[in-house]
């Protein structure tokens, strides 16, 4: 039997973490979670996800840090494509601008749309 691609779930609403969990292991996804940007960055190296949803607004590592200090880690962890999930973007423009930015494949607003999520996922992972 095939590995099912493998989803980090990097979010520290917990609501919003278990519900983004199911979602993704009805969808046939393994889904992992961390509560916040530090754990999420050690999940990364033991985990090895092919991709990560990240909360952008978290106490401990916000998302900008997070993706610093990614960005410092050995690959593969390093290069795992990140798709930042949030609910503090109002424009199209600030949108574009934070992907280039934080260097992100996509960025997804809260409350996100499984329709809108779950393609990009599948382009990320190539399933």
């Amino acid at each position: 039997m095939a590995s099912r691609p493998r989803v980090l779930v990097v979010e520290d609403d917990p609501a919003n973490r278990s519900v983004l969990c199911e979602l993704l292991e009805d969808e046939g996804y393994e889904a992992r979670a961390a509560p916040g940007g530090q754990e999420g960055l050690a999940q990364l190296v033991e985990f090895a996800p092919g991709v990560v949803l990240l909360d952008l607004m978290m106490p401990d590592l916000d998302g900008r840090q997070f993706r610093e200090r990614q960005k410092a880690l050995a690959p593969p962890a390093r290069d795992v494509p990140v798709v930042v999930l949030t609910a503090s973007l109002p424009s199209s423009t600030d949108v574009d601008q934070l992907g280039a930015e934080l260097d992100v494949a996509a960025i997804v607003r809260k409350p996100f749309d499984l329709d809108e999520l779950l393609p990009r996922l599948e382009a990320l992972l190539g399933s």
